[in-house]
């Protein structure tokens, strides 16, 4: 949803009703990944790279594997493809 411009957005629900907000706003802020550097076209190349639940994804290539190849790649797309063949994913 983040890569068709929605700004908030509700991940990994459970049966309680409980999950994980991301709000596009406050993403700079985050601890976990940094993104403060990160441009919109950056986010997309992460949420494209990382897959759906509704086509086949990469292998092995997670959000977290994703945001590593872009924030060491930039938005280089030859860059991070020759990156994912040379980690054989």
């Amino acid at each position: 949803m983040l890569a068709f411009g929605v700004n908030k957005c509700l991940f990994k629900m459970d049966s309680n009703g409980d999950g994980q907000e991301v709000d596009l706003e406050n993403l700079k802020m985050a601890t976990e990944l940094n993104f403060s550097t990160f441009t919109n076209d950056m986010l997309l190349t992460t949420c494209i790279l990382s897959g759906c639940d509704y086509l086949d994804s990469i292998k092995g290539i997670g959000f977290i594997t994703a945001h590593r190849l872009v924030w060491e790649n930039g938005n280089d797309i030859k860059k991070i493809m020759r990156c994912v063949r040379k980690e054989g994913k």
